[in-house]
């Protein structure tokens, strides 16, 4: 997958999963921004990682056995 498609990938993506999030937080409630989104990967490298920084995930956690 070339960089442009991974980021448009990873925009379309973000933008669903905030869209539930924002979703869900209503019907329990609660305001979207008082949510917040943590981002976990499993062995990413670090391009990816960046990427995530730049479409506005700065929380990001790594899952490793």
């Amino acid at each position: 997958m070339t960089g442009n498609n991974r980021e448009n990938t990873l925009k379309a993506n973000l933008e669903g999963i905030r869209s539930r999030m924002s979703a869900a937080s209503l019907r329990a409630g609660r305001k979207p921004e008082e949510t917040r989104l943590v981002g976990v990967t499993k062995m990413v490298d670090s391009n990816l990682a960046g990427l995530l920084f730049q479409l506005g995930v700065p929380d990001l956690g790594e899952s490793r056995p």
